[in-house]
């Protein structure tokens, strides 16, 4: 084999090898983490005060998700301030007991990883809560 000839394959062989390692590296195939842990928190309210829920506090994950609410809760307006935080706030003839909404995780591609619900306790007692 003569000089030229090494020189081309071994051209050939490293853009081969840059290529093989460039592709490699690509991030968008790397494996997601989708494992993911719903913490459980208690939310209370006075029967005329709304509370905050920050949803994203309720998800352990290293990955990127989105946020979803499946069922709005029956005896108080749930209103979307942002950033995974909602306001509830309960109707005014509701002054005691518990109320209730679903929210689910879903992955960048739209895959649903979790549901949970979110109870609020409402009382018109303060000593109650």
């Amino acid at each position: 084999m003569n000089t030229i000839n090494r020189k081309a394959v071994w051209a050939g062989v490293t853009l081969m090898l840059i290529t093989v390692f460039l592709i490699g590296c690509d991030e968008e195939n790397l494996p997601i983490d989708e494992t993911i842990q719903l913490k459980k928190a208690e939310h209370f309210t006075l029967s005329s005060t709304a509370t905050y829920i920050d949803l994203k506090s309720l998800v352990n994950t290293t990955s990127a998700v989105q946020l979803s609410v499946l069922s709005e809760p029956a005896k108080g307006k749930l209103t979307t301030i942002g950033n995974g935080v909602l306001e509830y706030l309960p109707v005014k003839d509701f002054t005691n007991g518990q109320d209730f909404f679903r929210f689910a995780v879903y992955n960048q591609s739209n895959k649903l990883l979790a549901e949970d619900t979110v109870v609020i306790t409402i009382s018109e007692d303060p000593s109650v809560l």
